[in-house]
């Protein structure tokens, strides 16, 4: 079977403009920021469209984690992840990615468990610039070992700017923000004395 992971992220554009546009500079992961994440319970997202105003004031955190960007070379897997140009860390998961004036692109991941996804196909995470309406699909591959079997992942992901509007969170209101939604379809498989696929 497949595994089917939606989600959707909202990014926001400092400037003042009737519809947000992403570009590296604005969207992309710069050296030594941080980023909190906070995680809640599931609430529906809401419409996709124009000028959408998004009411999820009553959202309460559940948990919070934190996410760092730094050098590649900070890490020991810097011979093993060549063009990656920043990583990220969160709770003991690495995230290598590269990055340029056109693309953000994921080469690898190292769980808190130290397995290794090497990616010979790069995942497209976002491609610059991207506003409403802009939609793609990219596919990606990688390969990792857990328990001693090598599995190999292969999918794709589909990325859409669906919606643009303003964002009501607790305390807070942001304006032209841009709804970004993530499709990611893929499976594994691996050989445990017969093919075996997830």
């Amino acid at each position: 079977f497949q595994n089917v992971i939606l989600f959707a992220s909202f990014f926001f554009i400092g400037n003042c403009i009737a519809q947000p546009i992403l570009d590296s500079a604005n969207s992309a992961p710069a050296l030594g920021e941080s980023f909190s994440t906070n995680i809640c319970n599931y609430v529906a997202p809401g419409i996709s469209g124009a000028n959408v105003t998004w009411d999820l004031s009553s959202f309460v955190a559940t948990s919070v984690s934190t996410s760092i960007t730094d050098t590649v070379s900070k890490s020991s897997y810097d011979s093993t992840f060549k063009n990656a140009t920043v990583i990220s860390e969160s709770s003991g998961n690495l995230e290598f990615y590269y990055t340029s004036s056109s693309l953000w692109q994921t080469e690898g991941i190292v769980s808190p468990s130290s397995i290794v996804f090497t990616y010979s196909n790069f995942e497209d995470l976002l491609h610059f610039p991207f506003t409403y309406l802009d939609t793609y699909t990219d596919p990606f591959a990688a390969t990792f070992i857990s328990g001693g079997y090598q599995y190999h992942r292969t999918g794709s992901v589909t990325v859409t700017a669906d919606a643009y509007g303003t964002l009501k969170l607790p305390g807070l209101t942001l304006s032209n923000i841009l709804r970004v939604h993530f499709a990611e379809i893929y499976h594994d498989s691996t050989f445990i004395g017969n093919p075996f696929v997830i």
